[in-house]
């Protein structure tokens, strides 16, 4: 069967495990990979499923390589920037950098994290170091003012850019 939201490369066997729990296989078929489960008191079969996917996808992140980038843009969180991508394994990722937050002051950027999908669907596969940070996006390119701002936080090793008061 097919879990809708992990697209085409995952294949999920979901039944029952000794005492009535769930138990939950996700197959990767684009490596071969495979993580199984068998389901806490309670826990969905979604959030296992998701999980296992993650898994294997943070297992072969090597794999995951930009193709096409489709967006790249700031978050209506307050400022986090998000690049979305095709990766050539024909799924879609998003390397998110978190606004970071002192009280109600914004003071700079997390280190980014790469998502299966997208951020808003919690399948996290990689924290990025600053540097790692800065070889990801080095190489890519896109014609929007947004992808070189998240360029320059990158190289900035996630420093807040200076604002100037522009009152007219």
């Amino acid at each position: 069967m097919r879990h809708e939201s992990l697209g085409e490369r995952f294949s999920v066997d979901i039944g029952r495990a000794d005492g009535g729990r769930s138990f939950v296989r996700v197959n990767d078929t684009l490596t071969g990979l495979s993580r199984s489960q068998v389901g806490l008191e309670g826990e969905p079969t979604d959030v296992i499923t998701r999980r296992l996917a993650s898994q294997i996808v943070a297992e072969s992140s090597s794999l995951v390589i930009v193709d096409k980038i489709f967006m790249v843009e700031i978050c209506r969180d307050g400022g986090s920037y998000s690049l979305c991508f095709y990766a050539t394994d024909k799924e879609w990722y998003e390397f998110f950098v978190p606004i970071k937050w002192d009280g109600e002051s914004m003071i700079g950027y997390e280190m980014p994290k790469l998502y299966f999908r997208s951020v808003n669907d919690g399948n996290m596969i990689r924290n990025f170091t600053w540097e790692e940070a800065q070889q990801f996006v080095s190489p890519l390119s896109f014609g929007n003012s947004r992808f070189d701002e998240l360029v320059a936080v990158c190289q900035n090793q996630g420093r807040a850019p200076d604002r100037e008061n522009k009152s007219t």
